[in-house]
């Protein structure tokens, strides 16, 4: 099963609603962002995959690694202000 939460850009979001009607017993996709089902994912889950340009190193990751969940990060070339 893959879960995804968040929100971002419309195509990628149009994209994993798809994926979950064509496959709704192996993807879930929530596009808002709920900070308990995040906790909730976060603690379940065998890898986080961070994708976000905006939070390089943050609470996301912290938030992962306290449940023990391996991280899948974006190298960042240059630091976004």
């Amino acid at each position: 099963m893959r879960c995804m939460q968040g929100t971002g850009k419309k195509k990628f979001e149009r994209m994993l609603m798809s994926a979950e009607e064509k496959h709704p017993d192996k993807v879930r996709a929530v596009v808002k962002f709920n900070a308990a089902l995040a906790h909730h994912i976060m603690a379940g889950a065998d890898l986080l995959a961070v994708t976000s340009r905006f939070e390089p190193c943050g609470l996301i990751q912290l938030q992962g690694m306290r449940y023990g969940t391996v991280l899948a990060l974006q190298q960042q070339k240059h630091p976004v202000s």
